[in-house]
């Protein structure tokens, strides 16, 4: 009788999941990704995953707190699920240009050491045509 797309007719609750599928996705990068880039690509000492660990335990406690204070029905809890998306996708857009403006000049580094040393000189005369 129901067969194993049967939850799929649910369009509210295939758009909650994928909603929270997106929103659970900055659990592993703090919690897996930040910690092995650290110690395994900077030469940070290993102690800053654990600072990164209560520092990121801190946050979550204070804004669950905050935020809890506020909702107490349905429509704020959906209201502030949205709000914490939307705060949680430009944090992660945030996060993605300070790693970039921070690789910029390591890379403009490496850039300028193995560029050749060797420039080809080409004649006034062959770009005229």
């Amino acid at each position: 009788m129901f067969g194993m797309f049967h939850a799929l007719r649910d369009v509210p609750f295939v758009a909650l999941t994928a909603v929270s599928a997106v929103l659970s996705i900055h659990y592993w990068i703090v919690d897996l990704a930040m910690p092995l880039w650290l110690v395994e690509h900077t030469e940070a000492p290993k102690a800053m995953v654990a600072m990164l660990v209560v520092l990121n335990c801190a946050a979550v406690v204070l804004g669950q707190v905050a935020v809890a204070r506020r909702v107490d029905s349905m429509l704020a809890a959906s209201r502030a699920t949205v709000v914490a998306g939307f705060l949680t996708g430009w944090w992660l857009l945030g996060g993605i240009l300070l790693a970039a403006s921070l690789l910029f000049v390591p890379a403009l580094r490496w850039a300028e050491r193995t560029r050749t040393r060797y420039h080809v000189r080409v004649p006034a005369d062959s770009l005229a045509d």
